[in-house]
């Protein structure tokens, strides 16, 4: 039997890779959203949806860290005065069902400005902004915004908010954000302090999808960069 590792050409045309491709450089992460700060949780407060794994050891990357941001609580903080990103050092992979969480640590410059999701590593150098604010981003990204809106962008996707902008929001200190990604089928949701996963704003009880029956949720087929 022999053995081909990821990245080794065996012939014309013909590339071994391996299974982070096709979701290459996305990586969990978050934007700041201008003196807010957030603080990865290694333990889950509410429960597990079944067949999903908690990422338990992520930290916040340095090298995909906007410099004008501070880390600290052994890589699991970013803290500062602008609106820009932090990637953690988690790459997605296409067989992952994950739960992530984290928490907001203040409410200082609210609506559209504070994100959580995944992002590819070529939005940077980003001299200041967000996941989607050209022209300084040319990456993909996938993410949850604190007024309830989901917005996408990457091949057959452009920077337009999806069809629920009318989600539950995280804008007050100390919210708990968790978020489930399915990427075989290519689905993420959220919550915020236990509610309902994909909940409406307008009556957060009311569940919006289902992580553990790939249920409702933000769909990523759009985006063919994420399969």
């Amino acid at each position: 039997m022999i053995k081909i590792t990821p990245g080794v050409d065996i012939g014309p045309g013909i590339d071994i890779v391996s299974e982070y491709i096709k979701v290459t450089g996305y990586y969990v992460g978050v934007v700041n959203g201008g003196g807010n700060g957030w603080t990865i949780n290694n333990t889950l407060a509410y429960s597990l949806p079944a067949g999903y794994k908690f990422l338990n050891n992520l930290t916040f990357d340095r090298s995909y860290t906007h410099s004008s941001l501070s880390i600290s609580a052994n890589g699991r903080s970013i803290t500062g005065n602008t609106n820009t990103p932090a990637l953690t050092n988690y790459q997605v992979k296409s067989s992952d069902k994950i739960v992530f969480s984290m928490t907001l640590l203040n409410a200082n410059n609210i609506g559209d400005n504070i994100q959580i999701g995944i992002a590819s590593r070529s939005i940077f150098p980003l001299a200041t902004g967000q996941f989607g604010t050209p022209p300084q981003n040319t990456g993909y990204f996938a993410a949850f915004y604190d007024d309830g809106a989901t917005v996408m962008y990457g091949p057959g996707s452009p920077i337009t908010p999806q069809v629920f902008a009318g989600l539950v929001r995280f804008q007050s200190p100390g919210s708990v954000v968790d978020v489930a990604l399915n990427v075989s089928l290519r689905k993420m949701w959220y919550r915020v302090n236990n509610s309902a996963w994909y909940a409406l704003r307008v009556s957060p009880t009311v569940p919006g999808g289902d992580p553990a029956a790939g249920t409702g949720g933000f769909n990523l087929t759009n985006n063919t960069d994420l399969v």
